[in-house]
């Protein structure tokens, strides 16, 4: 087969990036940890939600001014928001609390709220390293207060219903 197509193994290109692969990340970790917090809240929130309520929020989004997004939300997201992708997540979580903030409950805006914070500074041009206790307490908060929302049955069971565990 290798010689009938002419396919030939090669050395992996990216061994050969000036970088220290112990010292430098290939990816953006800090663009891609969000998005499982982000699409587990959508994904807990959504099915709460009454045919009225879902209405509204696809009226809100309608309404919303997105000229300063890169990504727009298209279609009916009330209903098509477990086929999200990562930029559709990241377009959500900026205009999340303006969009379905009046539907959630105190312990439920803390969470994205908190959320909403963490996902700021990872999605920052920069990151100052003087900044990462602020950053440590932003991801903590985040993690108390989603776990504060944990049920008592999923406590007792010893398994909570957090998007980090």
């Amino acid at each position: 087969m290798r010689t009938h197509y002419g396919i030939h193994e090669n050395d992996n290109p990216l061994l050969f990036l000036p970088a220290d692969p112990y010292k430098c990340l290939l990816f953006e970790a800090l663009h891609t940890l969000p998005l499982g917090p982000a699409k587990h809240l959508l994904r807990e929130q959504m099915p709460l939600l009454s045919k009225g309520q879902k209405a509204e929020i696809l009226a809100r989004l309608k309404a919303f001014h997105t000229s300063g997004f890169s990504v727009k939300l298209y279609g009916n997201v009330c209903y098509y928001y477990q086929s999200f992708c990562g930029r559709d997540f990241k377009a959500w979580v900026q205009m999340a609390l303006f969009i379905i903030g009046p539907y959630l409950d105190d312990g439920e805006l803390a969470v994205w709220k908190s959320f909403c914070k963490v996902f700021q500074i990872a999605y920052s041009k920069s990151f100052s390293p003087s900044l990462s206790d602020e950053w440590r307490c932003l991801c903590q908060t985040f993690v108390n207060t989603e776990a504060a929302q944990a049920t008592p049955t999923a406590e007792a069971k010893g398994s909570f219903n957090t998007p980090l565990g």
